[in-house]
């Protein structure tokens, strides 16, 4: 139905209600559908008409060109939001480190982290860790996963039934499918916290 949001945010114009979250749905919108010739014309025009630090149409552009394999136009659109001083959130970040992590690029992740960490104020939540967990068990590092998880326990976040899938994916690369198998009866049991 994406020209019937497309005549509800001409709509929206028209009669001057329109914001930055009416462009990022939008755009959100094109991108999940792949048609990215008309996410970056709105981008064009949502910039042009004053909206240009929106951040939310930033991350949904970083998700659906990573998602989509378009690494190069990930990181320019990551480039193009830094240089209009839109600064990067927690959900810029944990996007930047899905992509990477699930991309292989662990050098990428290990940048994207240094990132993270001189940013003020930003904390991780469990969602970075899953994340983490998963790049790491992607990357066949095994011991850094493992490392994630616990410490991820020790900031106060309870491991969910990602986490656990996480470390089982973790523990298959690393060849160590017994303990793969165990921690998924454990879960299936109900003996995992989920």
């Amino acid at each position: 139905m994406l020209e019937k949001a497309h005549f509800v945010l001409r709509l929206a114009q028209k009669q001057r209600v329109h914001d930055c979250i009416s462009f990022s749905t939008m755009i959100d919108a094109y991108g999940k559908s792949k048609e990215f010739d008309k996410m970056e014309s709105l981008f064009v025009e949502m910039r042009n008409q004053g909206f240009q630090g929106c951040r939310d149409a930033y991350n949904s552009m970083l998700d659906t060109y990573g998602m989509s394999g378009q690494i190069d136009k990930m990181e320019n659109t990551f480039s193009r939001m830094k240089m209009v001083g839109c600064s990067p959130n927690l959900a810029t970040y944990n996007t930047l480190l899905k992509i990477y992590g699930q991309e292989g690029m662990i050098e990428d992740v290990l940048e994207v982290l240094k990132k993270l960490e001189q940013e003020e104020g930003v904390k991780w939540d469990s969602y970075t860790y899953n994340t983490l967990i998963y790049a790491y068990g992607n990357a066949e590092m095994l011991e850094e996963a493992m490392k994630l998880f616990m410490e991820m326990q020790k900031a106060g976040f309870v491991p969910d039934v990602i986490t656990y899938n996480c470390l089982v994916s973790a523990l298959k690369k690393a060849g160590q499918d017994k303990q793969a198998a165990r921690l998924l009866t454990w879960m299936e049991e109900g003996e995992v916290f989920l």
